[in-house]
């Protein structure tokens, strides 16, 4: 008889808090890679977000019914992952609070957004390895670089 051994990769645990399309919440840690991000793990080809709760148990949250998720805070999520990122605090075209590390970001650029049925200029951020949309925010390029720089310091 043949044992196989799992796959172990290493990974670190960030605490979230979850939105969902239903209008219900919670908050539980999600497992995420060492070398990866937690929009990686968002747009990765699996269905299900696996969640710890606070009581231990996991649940595997359908990613098609969330909504938004949010660190708790910036500075909390930047000391749990990697201390010498620059993480910063955006708005999104919806008006919410954002956190982003902007290690990996690699332009910013100010254009005419339309959406639902109204234009307005949002700054696009792209990021490496992100063969997605970029992130839309509210913030002009020159706003997101002073933040950036006041993050550094």
């Amino acid at each position: 008889m043949q044992t196989h051994q799992a796959l172990q990769i290493p990974t670190r645990k960030l605490m979230v808090d979850i939105s969902l399309a239903s209008g219900a919440s919670l908050s539980g840690n999600v497992y995420v890679p060492d070398q990866a991000r937690l929009s990686d793990v968002l747009n990765d080809d699996r269905g299900f977000l696996p969640v710890e709760c606070s009581d231990g148990t996991f649940v595997a949250v359908s990613k098609r019914a969330i909504e938004r998720i949010t660190l708790p805070s910036a500075e909390t999520a930047s000391r749990r992952s990697d201390p010498f990122a620059t993480w910063i605090t955006l708005t999104d075209i919806q008006n919410r609070p954002i956190y982003v590390n902007m290690d990996r970001a690699i332009s910013l650029k100010r254009a005419m957004a339309e959406r639902r049925g109204r234009t307005a200029e949002r700054t696009a951020i792209g990021f490496t390895g992100a063969e997605n949309e970029p992130l839309l925010v509210i913030e002009s390029p020159e706003e997101i670089l002073a933040l950036i720089e006041a993050a550094k310091k």
